[in-house]
């Protein structure tokens, strides 16, 4: 928790900028007529690891959340009271993160840059939320556990997604479709094993444990209108794991 009012006034302003620039970074592509938009760019590689269409509504409420979050502590730092701290700044690492990827999706490509923005914004969520949960945020921890818990959860799952398609980029396809499903099931596994380790860290967030579902549920949803059902079978498993390992965290950390 910071009580430094110059560092707070500068992380407030910085959160909301991000916070601003995440949804708009999106559209640059299309407002440019410069790039690709992240939906063509996906659509070019992506496999079964990548959720159904459906489950990307998830990044409306994020959005909110994140704007919530640095709405908060603009709040807080005008009426001279300490805000999330080193919390604050592992969650402004998230965003840019964010605001990073969208930015080499639409400009470069979905390629190994991509992958460890990716995974380095959902490394940072996860490191803010886990901050937040032991009440190292101060006053904020409640707001930005419930703003950046759903985040980490949905960006592990996100992450691995973005593996397979620099796969894809990189190597081609796989030879054949049992091949790829091979693949896509070790991938969701891995999912499984590095959501499961970061819930345990945020304390079994629910929230965590939700967006990172919803992203498995993309999985399975794809995967059964694909009917791949190996790979379908693997993320409701993941998912089950998660949610175990989520709800043993979070009884632990109620003791």
């Amino acid at each position: 928790m910071s009580t430094d009012p110059r560092a707070d006034a500068v992380r407030a302003a910085t959160a909301l900028a991000l916070a601003v620039a995440q949804p708009l970074s999106t559209r640059l592509a299309r407002w440019t007529g410069r790039g690709t938009p992240e939906v063509e760019q996906a659509a070019a590689t992506e496999g079964p690891v990548t959720p159904a269409g459906g489950a990307f509504v998830i990044w409306a409420p994020l959005f909110a959340g994140s704007l919530a979050h640095a709405s908060a502590e603009a709040g807080r730092v005008r009426a001279g009271l300490p805000s999330a701290g080193a919390a604050g700044w592992w969650a402004n690492a998230a965003l840019a993160g964010n605001v990073a990827w969208s930015l080499n999706s639409q400009f470069r490509r979905l390629d190994e840059v991509s992958v460890a923005l990716i995974l380095g914004s959902a490394a940072a969520a996860t490191t803010a939320a886990a901050l937040a949960e032991r009440g190292r945020a101060g006053p904020a921890s409640t707001g930005l556990a419930r703003s950046f818990g759903p985040l980490a959860g949905w960006l592990c799952v996100a992450g691995v997604a973005n593996v397979e398609t620099t796969l894809n980029l990189r190597r081609g396809r796989p030879r054949d479709a049992a091949a790829e499903e091979r693949r896509a099931v070790l991938l969701v596994a891995t999912a499984s094993a590095i959501g499961s380790a970061a819930t345990v860290a945020v304390r079994g967030n629910p929230l965590f444990t939700l967006a990172a579902g919803w992203g498995l549920g993309g999985i399975a949803v794809k995967a059964l209108r694909h009917r791949r059902t190996p790979v379908a079978i693997a993320a409701g498993l993941a998912g089950l794991a998660l949610a175990a390992a989520g709800a043993g965290a979070r009884a632990s950390a109620l003791r």
